[in-house]
């Protein structure tokens, strides 16, 4: 294969990857790479080591932002303290938010390592 310069062919299509990563981002429907980033560099900062320990975000979207805990009483701290811990990541990031937390619950982690509860032969654990 030849190499070609990019002039010859295209180069008033060449834009800014920060400007193609937001486009694409808008056409999957996730949020803002930029903002994206920020919440995850943020996020200790904000919920503190002890919640940090136990929940982490995993995807938000202008709609939501989505957050991991590895237990009950967990989830239930975080969908009590959600518009606050929103209003915070707000504050902090100097960007806008989405309205909405939405909480799952982790599965667990047996001892073989598996998620979801089932024994090797298909059981119960």
């Amino acid at each position: 294969m030849t190499w070609r310069s990019l002039r010859e062919e295209g180069a008033e299509s060449l834009q800014p990857l920060g400007r193609s990563l937001e486009e694409i981002a808008a056409k999957l429907g996730v949020g803002a790479p930029k903002r994206t980033g920020a919440v995850l560099t943020s996020w200790d900062d904000v919920v503190g080591p002890t919640i940090g320990r136990h929940a982490r975000p995993v995807t938000l979207t202008d709609e939501a932002l989505v957050v991991v805990v590895d237990s009950p009483p967990w989830a239930t701290e975080m969908r009590i303290s959600g518009r606050q811990l929103l209003e915070a990541l707000e504050r902090e990031t100097g960007m806008p938010m989405p309205r909405r937390l939405v909480v799952q619950l982790e599965p667990p982690v047996h001892a073989s390592g598996d998620k979801g509860g089932k024994s090797d032969k298909g059981g119960r654990v």
